[in-house]
């Protein structure tokens, strides 16, 4: 007989422990006791994390903003004396990195939130609910009911019938792989039995006419085809070469290069208008935002000039679009094409000279994240950043596991004996901080009114950023020029009034990370393809990726609003499409249909038919 395994006795008689002291406790008592236990084990599994990793991880790259309480009338904004408060915290001797307290209280406010909902499932008997990330997905939902039949509804010590109490709820999720259906299309010719001919001796034959007009003529394409093969290519990023095989696994041999005089005759016909639109409705935007990235053209003499250019519209604007467009070469020109020469707003871009060389009377906004990139790797090449790493983790260690309240340890660590870096360490890391006190600025203020935004910006941003300009001089008059630390001040000195200039007015972005989001599809579809034939191939890619990116931005879906838009451009094959036609169908006009709309429930009005079959 084997021997009882000490730690199942142990655990045993836990447990027994455990149910006799809730047995005697009261409603509000248990529920006070299963919110600490969750917040407990979250924070012990926490402070054990953070102590594997250290302080200065790869993870400080990452901002984590530090939620604040606010005044309860939020429509206010926030509270600057609060925030003031909050901001004096992160100021770290220059030497701990602001990300540990931000983590802590954001997850924590998120797990009291499970804790909350933990306690309401354990009252009404039902597990928690997925995500609402789930439940916005595309999927069709449908419910299944089992009920309890037959014996098991008897009770087996009176032998009444049972009740329904409750439902016990979980969700199981089915793949319905895409479909083609192949519709062959007869129409009907007529002609006179008595062989009766016109005026022109010709014989009268007449033949029907569909009930709408072919997409393309004498082509098998078809809106959804063409939204279809576009999604998969420019969205999911699934090469033509790949499609080719699965068609021709479904009965269908299209080739590739069928599926590609599609896409660009598409784009002659009904494409290539809308996206102009689009260009004629970016300078009116207050913010834009500016990038680029190489895609070599085989057409062109230089590849390496050649570039992909996607101006986006900032975060608070009406109209939501990022434009892309293909340019053959790399000059200043291009910014002249996108916004024209007398654009007047706000331009947020990277400190290329393009953009710096444009002429036009706009404001010319710095992104601060390039600036706080260099300085993050001038930390990390540091031979003392390694070796202070160490010593900062071997000190908290040994802080954590001499206290008893390690939750309590992590977020207020004597500072009195904690190791201390050397001068030239020290000053970059004051950089790092203040870098961080002006993103942790604006995480606050984002949801908030424009000119709360701006107050807040002029209160303590505009303080915080003269401080991180006077530490960039002093680290740019202390390190040598082949430093990264002194090329790193340089870079901010060289821009620091275009990098302040987002302090002059609420809607201006801290940086071009919008921008840099809406290059990053193209990149990872670039991956597939690599090199473009043609000039003209590049720019149907630039106008998929357009409207593609713009739909989602706009929170619709991008396969059902091209489907839409091409079904409602093709009545126009033979004609010039209208202004107002063409303001109707763009991705961020209000006359679109709601059933475009991601999240949308409701039926199909093209496809309930079929749903139905």
């Amino acid at each position: 007989m084997n021997a009882p395994n000490p730690y199942q006795t142990i655990r045993n008689e836990l447990l027994e422990d455990l149910h006799h002291q809730i047995s005697t406790m009261t409603e509000e008592e248990k529920d006070k006791f299963i919110e600490d236990m969750y917040l407990d084990l979250y924070f012990a599994k926490e402070i054990n994390k953070a102590v594997k990793s250290g302080r200065f991880g790869p993870s400080t790259e990452k901002m984590v903003p530090l939620k604040l309480d606010y005044s309860e009338n939020e429509d206010d904004g926030p509270d600057i004396n609060i925030l003031n408060k909050q901001l004096a915290q992160l100021d770290l001797k220059a030497d701990v990195c602001f990300n540990r307290a931000a983590k802590y209280q954001e997850e924590g406010d998120r797990y009291r939130k499970e804790a909350e909902d933990l306690k309401l499932s354990s009252v009404e008997g039902s597990k928690k609910k997925p995500s609402t990330k789930c439940r916005k997905q595309e999927a069709v939902k449908e419910t299944t009911t089992f009920s309890v039949e037959g014996e098991k509804r008897i009770c087996p010590v009176c032998g009444c019938e049972m009740k329904t109490v409750g439902m016990k709820r979980h969700y199981r999720i089915h793949r319905i792989p895409a479909r083609y259906r192949l519709e062959e299309v007869l129409r009907e010719t007529v002609a006179c039995p008595n062989k009766c001919t016109d005026e022109n001796g010709k014989a009268i034959i007449r033949t029907a006419e569909p009930d709408e007009p072919a997409l393309i003529d004498k082509s098998v394409a078809t809106s959804s085809m063409v939204a279809g093969i576009a999604y998969d290519k420019f969205v999911m990023g699934t090469p033509a070469y790949r499609q080719e095989k699965h068609l021709s696994l479904t009965g269908l041999p299209i080739s590739r290069q069928t599926m590609g005089n599609i896409l660009e005759k598409t784009y002659d016909l009904y494409l290539k208008p809308l996206v102009k639109q689009m260009i004629e409705d970016l300078p009116n935007c207050n913010v834009v935002h500016m990038d680029e990235t190489v895609l070599k053209c085989t057409e062109v003499k230089d590849r390496k000039q050649s570039s992909m250019v996607v101006a986006v519209s900032g975060i608070y604007e009406e109209n939501q679009m990022a434009v892309y467009k293909f340019f053959p070469y790399k000059k200043q020109e291009f910014v002249i094409a996108l916004l024209g020469g007398s654009f007047r707003h706000a331009l947020m871009t990277d400190g290329l000279y393009a953009y710096a060389n444009y002429y036009g009377p706009c404001r010319k906004l710095n992104c601060m994240a390039h600036a706080r990139r260099k300085i993050f790797e001038a930390i990390k090449v540091r031979s003392d950043f390694a070796q202070y790493q160490a010593d900062v983790l071997k000190w908290e260690k040994t802080t954590l596991e001499n206290d008893e309240e390690a939750a309590e340890a992590a977020a207020q660590l004597d500072e009195t004996e904690r190791p201390e870096p050397s001068p030239g360490l020290q000053i970059l890391l004051t950089a790092l901080s203040l870098f961080g006190k002006l993103y942790h600025i604006e995480s606050h203020v984002a949801s908030y009114s424009h000119e709360a935004r701006t107050e807040v910006r002029q209160e303590l941003s505009k303080p915080c950023f003269e401080r991180l300009t006077r530490v960039m001089m002093e680290i740019q008059s202390g390190f040598e020029e082949r430093s990264a630390a002194y090329r790193a001040a340089k870079y901010f000195m060289d821009r620091a009034n275009s990098l302040g200039r987002y302090l002059e007015d609420g809607d201006y972005p801290i940086d071009n990370n919008v921008a840099e989001r809406a290059v990053k599809p193209f990149v990872i579809n670039r991956k597939n393809f690599q090199t473009t034939k043609s000039i003209k191939g590049a720019e149907v890619v630039a106008a998929f990726m357009t409207l593609f990116r713009s739909a989602e931005m706009n929170d619709l879906n991008p396969e059902r609003y091209m489907e839409y838009v091409l079904d409602e451009l093709k009545w126009f094959k033979d004609d010039e499409i209208a202004v107002d036609v063409l303001k109707s169908l763009l991705p961020y006009s209000k006359d679109l249909p709601e059933y475009l709309r991601i999240g949308y429930r409701g039926p199909d009005p093209k496809y309930e038919e079929n749903d139905e079959e």
